[in-house]
């Protein structure tokens, strides 16, 4: 301010005409457009400088953004498969603990683990070819599935077919892509013997609750490698979609008794 007051003193001094103040201060109208130019520059400069910065800035939020992203979706992932192997390993204490009481000719027979669906399936099996006598198909139908359910009232099948639901069921509800579920449910049905896929069967057929049960079977082909020559009345297979037998659908022989006309 001083430096400026001293200014306006001297060139009042030394210039005292007006017009010759005028003329000499327009003498120096180039250096000050060329330094208000510098300044304009200096402007956009530090402009592209904060463009610079805020771009930078952008950019590395989105890396921390994804690096998040990555961590949650890896915690997800990791909590899902705590619950799913924590579920498998409560189907495998299922196993352990399955029972199938049964008379013959006035016997008692039990069977325990892993050796109930076999005995299960003979049983029912058994019943079922006692059927064929029954001329009415209605009635036959009728009298199969109380076979069924006679059999697995006297045993501990509906908590094994509860438990593998709340599995299919909490597969199918997290959010992990269908991929994904498709893999972890292979998983599942790698446990399965061929009477255990068998029984499955069967039991979303004669069951009142297998309804929800058919619905994931044919969402996730579950029967992709059921032993369907072992399935008592080949009608029986159309009970369920054919997107429920996967690769199976593929097979002509097996395609071929789906797709027969029945009456």
């Amino acid at each position: 301010m001083s430096l400026w007051v001293a200014s306006w003193g001297l060139l009042n001094y030394f210039f005292e005409d007006q017009d010759v103040r005028g003329q000499f201060g327009d003498q120096f109208g180039a250096i000050n457009a060329l330094f208000t130019g510098l300044a304009f520059a200096g402007l956009i400069y530090t402009i592209r400088l904060q463009r610079q910065d805020i771009a930078l800035t952008h950019k590395q939020m989105e890396v921390q953004q994804l690096e998040l992203q990555q961590q949650n979706e890896t915690l997800k992932i990791q909590r899902f498969e705590n619950s799913f192997f924590n579920l498998l390993n409560l189907y495998s204490e299922m196993i352990s603990t399955l029972y199938l009481v049964n008379y013959e000719d006035g016997e008692r027979i039990e069977k325990k683990g892993k050796d109930v669906f076999p005995y299960f399936w003979d049983c029912f099996a058994t019943q079922f070819r006692a059927v064929r006598m029954y001329p009415d198909s209605t009635m036959k139908q009728e009298v199969w599935e109380n076979a069924y359910r006679s059999l697995s009232v006297s045993s501990s099948l509906p908590n094994y077919m509860r438990v593998l639901f709340r599995i299919i069921k909490f597969v199918n509800e997290y959010e992990i892509s269908d991929k994904e579920k498709i893999a972890y449910l292979k998983i599942v049905r790698s446990f399965l013997s061929d009477e255990e896929l068998l029984v499955i069967f069967y039991n979303c057929i004669a069951s009142g609750h297998g309804k929800k049960f058919k619905e994931f079977i044919s969402k996730y082909a579950f029967f992709d490698n059921l032993p369907w020559r072992k399935v008592f009345y080949k009608r029986h297979l159309t009970e369920y979609d054919l997107s429920s037998y996967g690769a199976l659908a593929e097979d002509k022989s097996f395609l071929t008794e789906y797709l027969l006309p029945r009456g």
